[in-house]
């Protein structure tokens, strides 16, 4: 008995410290990092330096914990995975309306879903871009 006692609270507190440390990782990860306005225009051309990069553009409303701004509203990151280097690598979405921020919450493959609201004129050729991770080239 005392040993599962024992077992259940190394359990919790290893994941008490894991938690702390996924939180300082963020914090650490977004200070610092540009502040943009989540409007139709930000979002579009976020995804567009991105993919035009070669990059897939993520949004993401959380890593370990719901992100929020010193106000307490939700924000999206904005991160640019793989690509070239040469568009952002990360941004940070404020004043987010709670439509978007539980679309973006709720949708897979959300660049393109972001896209095909917001600007679905620009989907075909930004699709056609390859994609570069570490130097080698992919296709959609």
């Amino acid at each position: 008995m005392y040993k599962a006692i024992k077992l259940a609270t190394l359990m919790s507190l290893k994941k008490s410290l894991l938690t702390l440390l996924g939180v300082l990782f963020v914090m650490l990860r977004v200070s610092g990092l540009p502040e943009v306005k989540w409007n139709k225009k930000n979002v579009v051309e976020f995804i567009e330096k991105c993919r035009k990069d070669c990059g897939i553009p993520m949004f993401k409303t959380a890593f370990f914990f719901k992100a929020t701004d010193e106000q307490g509203n939700p924000v999206v990151f904005g991160h640019c995975w793989g690509g070239y280097g040469k568009a952002p690598d990360m941004v940070v979405f404020v004043d987010v309306p709670p439509e978007d921020y539980n679309f973006v919450k709720l949708v897979k493959r959300d660049w393109e879903a972001l896209l095909k609201l917001y600007a679905p004129e620009k989907l075909p050729e930004l699709e056609s871009l390859p994609i570069i991770i570490k130097g080698r080239k992919f296709t959609l």
